[in-house]
C-alpha cells in the first residue's frame, strides 16, 4: 500500500508527506501508521547519535513492521541470509559504539564488502563447476573440460619482473617450458578423472580466430546440440532447462489464440456514461475499453526518477486553469495590462507550488516554468513563451472565455451512450463562434491522427459546445472549432489549430459518431475481442504502443509470431 501511494503520488522525499497521503485514503491505516512514523523517527534525524546496536535494532524493527523481505525464490533468501549476517557481525564488533547515521552506513557498507557469496545452484541439476586444479585428483562419472584454447590451457607464464632467469626457472610456471609441463601433467590427471571426458573449445573471439591448445587432440567431432527441443536426462534433473522448455510450451499453447477472445461471451454491462478519454481508448481497442473502464484494471506505474509526465501536466493544466480565471476575474488585457498580467502569471505559478516548495524536483519545475534569472528575455520558461503565444491571439481579437469547462449527457448518434468531459479553455473568437483548446504536455496529435480516429477528444468538445451541453450559449449558425496548445518545454510551445474546414469537420464528426456506435454494439455482443486501431505492424506498434493492457490480451505479441512467420 506505501509502495503504491508512493509511486502514484511520485513522492520523493518527506515521510510526513507519505504518512498524510496514505491516512487520507486509508482511515483505518491510522494507528499502523503511526506506530510506523514512531519507528522511523531516529531515521529522520541525521543528527542522531546512537549505538550501533540501537541502530541495528532500529532497522530490524522498520522491516519487521514493512512485513520485508518477501522473498520470491533461493536468490532471495541467500541475498536476505547475506543481509542479516552482515547485520550481525556489526553488532558484535561495534555493538556499544556510538556514531551517527551517516558513519553507521558507513560501516554497515564495509561488513557487506569485506563478505562475499555466491548463489547454490540447484541441488539436483547433478552438474557441478570446478576449477581445473580443484577436479584433479577427484572421479566423475562424465567430465567437461571448456576451453581448451592457447592461454588457457597451459596459462602464460608467471611473471616475476624482480627475479632473474636463473631464480625464475626455479619456480613452479616461472618459464614457459615448466608451465607446459605443469600444464601437461594436470591435464593428464583430468583425462583420467572420468571414463569419458568431454573436450570443447570457442573457435573464434570478437570475430578473431582462437588459436587451439597444444593439449587438443588431432582428430575432434564438429556438432551442435539443441537443449530446447532434444529430449534427454538432462531435462529431468535440470530445472532451469525443465523451466525454459515449459515456459516455451506454454507459449505454443496459447499465442496463436488470443486470451482476450475467450473470456467473454455475454453482453457486457456498459456504463451510463462514459469519459473523453475512456471512449477514445474504446476507438482504439474494445479490449482496453473493456479491461480499463468495465474491469477498473488499474495498471501500477513502474518507478521512475524525476516527476511523472502525467503529474507534472496536471500540475500545469492547473496552474493554467487558475491563472486564467482570475485573469478574467480582474478583466485584465493582456495587450494593455501586459506587464501587471506576467506578475500575475508568476504569482499563480508560486503559490500553486507553494505546497511542495521543499521538494528539488518542483523547485526545477518552478524554475522551469518562469526561468526568472534570463533577465528582460520575455522567450525563457514554458510560461512566458505560452503567456507571449497568447498575447499574440489577444492581438488578433481573441478573447478568453472559460477554462475547464465541464459537459454531460452528450449522446452521439446511434451509440446510445453517455459522453461526459472538461474542455481546458474556450475562447471567444473576433467574427463570432468559438474554439476549443485541449493543453498537451506531449506530443500533439497530427492532421492524420485526426483523420483516422487515433485522436478523438476534440469531436466531444466541439459537439458539446455546438449542441449547448455546456453554459456556453451561442446560435446554432456560429462555429465552433478546436485546437491544441503544446506545453512540452519552452522551445516546443505552440497553439495549434485543426486544419479542416467546417464541411470536413461534419464529415469527420459522422465518421466519429459511427466508431462509438460500432464500438458499443459489439461490446452488447459481448465481443471483448483486441482489435487495435491502428494494427501494429513489423515497424510501428500503432495503438498498442503505450497500452497498459497488452500483456493481458496477447494481440501483440501474436501478431509479431505472424511477422517472425511461426
Amino acid at each position: 500500500m506505501p509502495d503504491k501511494i508512493w509511486r502514484r503520488e511520485n513522492l520523493n522525499s518527506d515521510v510526513n508527506i507519505l504518512n498524510h497521503s496514505i491516512k487520507a485514503e486509508y482511515p483505518s491505516e491510522g494507528v499502523l501508521v503511526g506506530d510506523l512514523q514512531t519507528t522511523l523517527t531516529p531515521l529522520l534525524n541525521p543528527e542522531a547519535t546512537l549505538r550501533a546496536g540501537d541502530w541495528n535494532q532500529h532497522l530490524l524493527d522498520i522491516w519487521r513492521k514493512l512485513d520485508f523481505p518477501i522473498c520470491a525464490g533461493e536468490e532471495d533468501q541467500i541475498a536476505w541470509k547475506h543481509l542479516q549476517d552482515g547485520i550481525r557481525q556489526l553488532n558484535g564488533d561495534l555493538s556499544n559504539e556510538r556514531m551517527d547515521l551517516k558513519n553507521y552506513f558507513q560501516w554497515l557498507s564495509f561488513f557487506f564488502d569485506r563478505i562475499l557469496f555466491s548463489v547454490r545452484g540447484y541441488e539436483n541439476a547433478g552438474l557441478q563447476v570446478m576449477g581445473l586444479i580443484e577436479a584433479r585428483g577427484l572421479s566423475f562419472d562424465r567430465l567437461f573440460i571448456a576451453g581448451m584454447v592457447s592461454g588457457l590451457l597451459p596459462q602464460p607464464a608467471r611473471s616475476f619482473p624482480f627475479l632473474s632467469p636463473g631464480e625464475r626457472r626455479m619456480i613452479q610456471g616461472g618459464t614457459v617450458e615448466d608451465q607446459f609441463r605443469f600444464s601437461d601433467v594436470l591435464f593428464q590427471k583430468l583425462m583420467a578423472a572420468a571414463p569419458r571426458v568431454m573436450l570443447s573449445r570457442p573457435e573464434q573471439k570478437d570475430g578473431e580466430p582462437l588459436i587451439q591448445s597444444p593439449f587438443w587432440p588431432e582428430e575432434e567431432e564438429k556438432g551442435s546440440v539443441d537443449l530446447w527441443n532434444t529430449e534427454s536426462p538432462v531435462w529431468a534433473r535440470c530445472e532451469w532447462l525443465k523451466q525454459t522448455r515449459e515456459g516455451i510450451e506454454s507459449r505454443k499453447d496459447h499465442l496463436p489464440i488470443m486470451p482476450a477472445a475467450q473470456m467473454c461471451g455475454k453482453p457486457i454491462p456498459i456504463p451510463d456514461g462514459v469519459s473523453v478519454t475512456s471512449q477514445d481508448n474504446g476507438i482504439a481497442c474494445p479490449f482496453k475499453f473493456f479491461a480499463l473502464h468495465c474491469l477498473k484494471i488499474q495498471p501500477l506505474d513502474a518507478p521512475q526518477p524525476g516527476l511523472k509526465s502525467q503529474i507534472r501536466g496536471e500540475m500545469i493544466h492547473k496552474c493554467l486553469s487558475l491563472f486564467v480565471e482570475e485573469t478574467i476575474r480582474k478583466d485584465l488585457n493582456l495587450v494593455q495590462d501586459w506587464e501587471k498580467v506576467k506578475l500575475l502569471l508568476q504569482e499563480v505559478a508560486r503559490g500553486l507550488l507553494a505546497p511542495v516548495s521543499n521538494q528539488f524536483l518542483w523547485q526545477v519545475e518552478l524554475k522551469r516554468w518562469l526561468d526568472e534569472e534570463s533577465g528582460e528575455d520575455e522567450d525563457r520558461g514554458l510560461l512566458n513563451k505560452w503567456l507571449k503565444g497568447e498575447k499574440g491571439l489577444w492581438e488578433k481579437g481573441i478573447r478568453w472565455h472559460a477554462t475547464e469547462v465541464p459537459f454531460s449527457d452528450l449522446t452521439p448518434k446511434a451509440s446510445g451512450v453517455r459522453v461526459s468531459g472538461r474542455i481546458d479553455r474556450v475562447d471567444r473568437l473576433p467574427g463570432g463562434g468559438y474554439i476549443c483548446w485541449d493543453y498537451k504536455t506531449g506530443q500533439t496529435p497530427t492532421k492524420k491522427d485526426v483523420e483516422q480516429l487515433r485522436a478523438t477528444q476534440m469531436f466531444p468538445y466541439t459537439m458539446a459546445v455546438q449542441e449547448g451541453h455546456t453554459q456556453i450559449s451561442l446560435s446554432p449558425e456560429e462555429p465552433v472549432s478546436g485546437g491544441y496548445i503544446r506545453l512540452g518545454s519552452s522551445g516546443e510551445m505552440k497553439h495549434q489549430t485543426l486544419p479542416f474546414s467546417e464541411e470536413e469537420w461534419k464529415g469527420l464528426l459522422i465518421m466519429w459518431e459511427k466508431a462509438l456506435a460500432k464500438l458499443f454494439k459489439q461490446l452488447e455482443k459481448g465481443d471483448v475481442t483486441p482489435s487495435p486501431h491502428p494494427e501494429p505492424t513489423r515497424n510501428n506498434d500503432g495503438a498498442c504502443q503505450y497500452c497498459p493492457v497488452q500483456v493481458i490480451c496477447g494481440y501483440k505479441f501474436r501478431t509479431y509470431e505472424i511477422f517472425n512467420g511461426e
